[in-house]
């Protein structure tokens, strides 16, 4: 089997001081791969390094290692721990990554039921996974990449580059900040259009109320998002492009995380159904 070293040429300082106790060379540290690393995830590094490098390729027979070293620092720093680890035989649980957009879906309806159409309020709720993985997809098949299978190993730069780049715009509340300002001024601009009838009738021909509730459900997804996702599989940068902070959460497709979030909203489900079943009985 082919495989590739990715010599990384570190010009950052406290970069460089994480390899001391390692007695590596103070600048110089080699990935290895079980598989060859594709144009698209060499060219992937760059976007996405905190700390600018110089990337060498060279075919050899080794080892694979894809890390996450490759886009964050604190992933590097867990790679030196132990520079060459086996894949985790633990695996996320079936469906994890489709129960997490699915979750996103009833998270952005409840948000704003009774405020916003559910047809328009659900598809809110998962456009920002959906645009920056669809492109991802596209690009994948059209080039022949085989699709990356997703569990608790799988890092970003499995996927072709795209998918973080549209990641960083669909993940940033400073983006749907300005997307917000922007429908705000299409709403007065287009007063009286017919999409204010996806809005309850207290909130029609009020532009502002109206763009901020439409987007209410897309900063329900970062949100979700920001302590759901590690350094090592698409954090959230919620502050993009103003800002690369980062939080390294708890991956959604743990146990305690997933069936705390399906927990949490078969709860709130369950109980504003059951209001609404309470309020219609007393309706004469």
């Amino acid at each position: 089997m082919t495989t590739a070293t990715l010599s990384i040429l570190f010009l950052n300082v406290d970069v460089a001081s994480l390899m001391h106790p390692l007695e590596m060379k103070t600048q110089l540290l080699s990935f290895h791969t079980y598989c060859t690393l594709n144009a698209h995830q060499t060219t992937g590094i760059f976007p996405s390094l905190t700390h600018a490098g110089k990337v060498e390729e060279n075919s050899i027979e080794g080892h694979r290692e894809v890390s996450a070293a490759l886009f964050h620092d604190r992933g590097l720093e867990n790679l030196l721990k132990n520079p060459f680890p086996h894949r985790g035989i633990e695996e996320a649980l079936p469906g994890g990554w489709a129960m997490d957009v699915v979750s996103h879906w009833f998270w952005g309806v409840l948000v704003t039921r009774k405020h916003v159409n559910w047809k328009v309020a659900g598809p809110m709720a998962v456009l920002p996974d959906l645009l920056a993985f669809i492109p991802s997809l596209i690009y994948s098949l059209a080039n022949g990449i085989e699709r990356p299978t997703v569990d608790d190993t799988t890092v970003t730069s499995d996927f072709p580059a795209i998918a973080w780049e549209m990641y960083q715009y669909t993940h940033s509340a400073v983006m749907v900040t300005l997307a917000v300002l922007v429908t705000w001024w299409l709403f007065a601009r287009f007063s009286g259009s017919r999409f204010e009838s996806q809005f309850a009738e207290q909130h029609r021909s009020k532009p502002l109320k109206m763009a901020f509730l439409l987007w209410i459900p897309w900063y329900m997804n970062i949100l979700l998002d920001i302590p759901s996702h590690t350094l090592q599989f698409f954090p959230t940068p919620v502050f993009y492009p103003l800002s690369d902070f980062h939080i390294d959460g708890t991956r959604w497709s743990t146990p305690i995380v997933l069936f705390t979030n399906v927990g949490v909203l078969v709860v709130l489900w369950a109980y504003v159904l059951r209001k609404d079943r309470l309020q219609r009985a007393e309706v004469p």
